[in-house]
């Protein structure tokens, strides 16, 4: 019955997902556009470079960078049309935008035409002095957490066994606090590559926070069960052989099967998209506190891990919604119905992700996984540290089930009453 349905099915679902993916795909490349314009520029800064002092040359490569873009725009330094409007000392950083659109009249023409042709000059650290200033800003920002990895470390050290030696500590934090002491001395300090880190950045928090996929699980499961209730399928299949029960059961795990295939091959070609972004792939064997969302956590985890990580809970994430949907569809007497319901659900994560709204049940409904590897989310149970990970993943697979076993009760109960017969008839 299973490989009915899904020969059945495999056509409206491919379709489904093809245009979700294309979406999705013009979302993706929207985005990096931008984020990851100098991932060229970093592989080759950072190709002759050793980990020993490469923070330190970062730092003092910035600040010459920073002082040149002033010496163009502000100090004019190298140019001298003696003109009586030329200004070489303007009073702050907010007068070159104004200067290069002429509406600062402080600026000689050749003033402008000056800076604009400096800027085209061929750059010390990017493609041109232009994007000198642009270019290590990024790069300071992109690189900080894995300069101060060591200093970090030591210090979370430092701090948790000062919370230990004190008297007036809580038992639940000392517990924390023991945890997190093993962590962090498992977490490796001593690299022996400098990783070109934005494209893993980039493309993981983007993974993480990509709310298009529950789109395509609207689509696919709000005629789970509403669509066979309004052709009358469901009325003609109690006098089956199969029965109403089994039939219930091979549906949801027929969509449970169909979301995995189509998860899978989303994840995989989100990976894809990734790996030119990867480099030499040494950034997967990299500690994850090396990317900069991350750089707090005191898992000692790859990146190459968290990616698995992040793989796993946002599948069993999704998997708890596909069920909340079949459970929806269950109960809805019309697929339309069922349509608007599911995607009042499916769009919440959207609205808090544009809200900015935090906190625990924002951030559970949304299938944040990096808010759940933060060091503060340790919870203690029965005496004992727990990732809250490993509960979200408990909660998920569980919410799971609970869903399951609704739309088998429901559906039982529902199409066993007067009611029920009478809905289905009219339907």
């Amino acid at each position: 019955m299973i490989r009915c349905m899904l020969r059945s099915g495999i056509s409206r679902s491919l379709s489904a997902f093809i245009l979700i993916f294309m979406i999705a795909f013009l979302y993706i490349y929207l985005g990096i556009r931008e984020e990851l314009k100098f991932f060229g520029q970093q592989e080759k800064y950072i190709s002759d470079k050793a980990p020993t002092g490469f923070f330190e040359q970062l730092t003092a490569d910035r600040d010459t960078a920073y002082t040149d873009f002033f010496d163009i725009h502000i100090n004019h330094i190298g140019f001298d049309d003696g003109g009586e409007n030329d200004n070489t000392d303007p009073d702050s950083e907010e007068d070159i935008l104004d200067m290069l659109t002429g509406n600062n009249k402080h600026y000689s023409d050749a003033a402008i035409l000056w800076v604009k042709l400096k800027e085209a000059e061929p750059g010390k650290f990017a493609a041109t002095m232009g994007e000198d200033n642009a270019f290590m800003s990024f790069m300071l920002n992109a690189y900080t957490p894995y300069g101060t990895l060591s200093n970090f470390k030591d210090e979370l050290i430092a701090a948790n066994e000062k919370m230990l030696k004190r008297t007036s500590a809580l038992e639940r934090d000392r517990i924390i606090c023991t945890y997190e002491l093993e962590l962090l001395k498992k977490i490796n300090t001593s690299l022996d590559a400098i990783p070109p880190v934005s494209g893993a950045e980039s493309f993981l928090n983007r993974f993480n926070g990509d709310c298009i996929f529950i789109f395509f699980l609207v689509l696919f499961c709000c005629g789970m069960f509403a669509r066979h209730r309004r052709n009358g399928y469901i009325n003609s299949i109690k006098t089956m052989k199969c029965g109403l029960k089994k039939f219930i059961v091979d549906q949801v795990f027929s969509h449970i099967i169909l979301f995995t295939v189509g998860y899978f091959i989303y994840a995989l070609l989100y990976f894809l998209l990734m790996l030119p972004y990867l480099g030499d792939f040494s950034v997967l064997g990299c500690p994850i506190q090396i990317l900069p969302q991350m750089q707090f956590s005191v898992y000692p985890i790859t990146v190459g891990e968290y990616l698995l990580i992040l793989f796993g809970i946002r599948y069993l994430y999704f998997l708890a919604v596909t069920c909340l949907f079949g459970f929806i569809s269950m109960l809805s007497p019309h697929d339309m119905i069922a349509l608007a319901v599911s995607g009042v659900m499916g769009i919440m994560p959207l609205i808090f992700s544009l809200a900015e709204v935090k906190g625990s049940f924002a951030e559970a409904v949304s299938g944040n996984v990096t808010s759940l590897i933060d060091r503060s989310d340790i919870f203690v149970v029965f005496g004992a540290a727990v990732p809250l990970a490993a509960v979200m993943c408990l909660v998920y697979l569980a919410a799971a089930g609970v869903f399951f076993l609704l739309t088998y009760f429901c559906g039982i109960m529902q199409f066993r009453t007067v009611r029920g017969k009478v809905v289905s008839s009219v339907a």
